[in-house]
């Protein structure tokens, strides 16, 4: 866990009236950022695992952070075989800070030996942030959105191997949002061969007779295909 400091309020020397007082000038007020850093595949609530991480960024106040610094080459997967946290606490979940990403997810959260009706992961607070991630085999949702909204999931391969290549889908929906969830951006995935919708949004997407629903993106993703587009892997539900 690292925490980038505060700016304090500082004193400043007013150069024209050299001899006077000094003058205390007050700084904006900066938000505390909280890094919990996930450095192991374990699935348990210890310290370095993403488990721990989301617990402790749930707890923390402001805009929090979690990286990936996990040794190994290649994909790193952390088998789930019990829910994961509910993600309570606003955070950016960065899956692209493992080393030697590039552009293909090197963090795969496996729900293969999860129990049933387990999303990969449920997000209950404002403004949450999952990025760089493969989700994939759990038997609920990949994502389930249940906050009223302003989530962003990005450059995420879910339903899908890391590869982006073959099917393994989730048992829900790829992405599912609550009625009436504002402001989420979903920008280019990879949403693929779950056994529910590529994106299920609840309630109406723009708006235009609903003014509890708005500001939704859905942009750049490839749903319903591999990673290049060209193949067909299909959801079993709608796309959208």
């Amino acid at each position: 866990m690292r925490r980038t400091p505060p700016r304090r309020r500082g004193l400043r020397h007013n150069a024209r009236n050299h001899g006077s007082r000094p003058i205390l000038e007050a700084m904006e007020d900066r938000l505390l950022l909280t890094v919990f850093t996930v450095i192991n595949t374990n699935d348990d609530a210890n310290p370095g695992s993403l488990p721990w991480a989301i617990g402790q960024a749930n707890q923390a106040s402001g805009v929090n952070f979690i990286d990936f610094q996990i040794q190994g080459a290649g994909v790193q997967t952390i088998n789930v075989t019990q829910p994961l946290p509910a993600v309570s606490g606003t955070v950016v979940i960065d899956g692209t800070t493992q080393p030697n990403y590039a552009g293909k997810p090197l963090i795969e959260l496996n729900g293969a030996g999860v129990g049933p009706k387990v999303d990969g992961l449920d997000i209950t607070a404002l403004d949450v942030t999952v990025k760089g991630l493969a989700i994939n085999r759990f038997t609920g949702a990949g994502i389930q959105v249940l906050a009223p909204g302003g989530a962003t999931i990005e450059d995420d391969f879910i339903g899908t191997d890391p590869t982006g290549t073959q099917a393994k889908g989730n048992g829900g929906d790829g992405v599912l949002t609550i009625v009436n969830s504002n402001n989420n951006q979903i920008l280019n995935n990879v949403i693929s061969g779950n056994a529910g919708n590529g994106i299920h949004l609840n309630g109406q997407l723009f708006g235009a007779t609903n003014p509890m629903t708005s500001g939704n993106v859905i942009q750049g993703n490839f749903i319903g295909t591999d990673l290049t587009g060209a193949k067909t892997l299909g959801n079993k539900g709608d796309g959208i």
